[in-house]
């Protein structure tokens, strides 16, 4: 009975302080350092879809910058592999999706547009705590 209550315990307090030291700051004072680097067309939707929303929730504009070349601080919207773990890659399923962080970059990687624009709307939803409950009915942080 011990061991059921300590291993649920010990996960909550990994996610506490995983959640306290792995902050990333998209926007401070109305403006960001962050881009979004587009190296599919698969995710093109998806980048103006996070445009908008960050645009609108902060009134800071992440341009949208096609190519291949990853700079600090910016999303990237990949179909390159060798940027997850070995093997992750193939576990995605049709509109499934991989959101990694690496150091201040945060890489998507999915195998559809339906699979970027999912983790555009979970990224919003998880990280900057939107919510969408139908097609006019959204609530943004500010």
């Amino acid at each position: 009975m011990r061991k059921f209550i300590i291993i649920p315990l010990l996960f909550v307090f990994s996610m506490v302080y995983a959640q306290k030291t792995d902050s990333l700051v998209l926007v401070k004072n109305g403006k960001t350092q962050y881009s979004i680097v587009v190296q599919t067309n698969k995710a093109d939707s998806a980048a103006k879809l996070l445009q908008t929303f960050v645009d609108t929730i902060s009134g800071a504009s992440l341009p949208i910058i096609q190519g291949s070349s990853i700079k600090k601080e910016c999303f990237v919207m990949t179909s390159d592999e060798s940027l997850f773990p070995t093997g992750q890659c193939d576990t995605i399923r049709e509109d499934g999706f991989i959101i990694r962080t690496l150091n201040s970059n945060i890489f998507i990687f999915a195998i559809n547009p339906a699979g970027y624009n999912n983790a555009v709307y979970y990224f919003l939803e998880h990280g900057l705590s939107c919510r969408f409950y139908a097609i006019n009915a959204m609530v943004m942080p500010k």
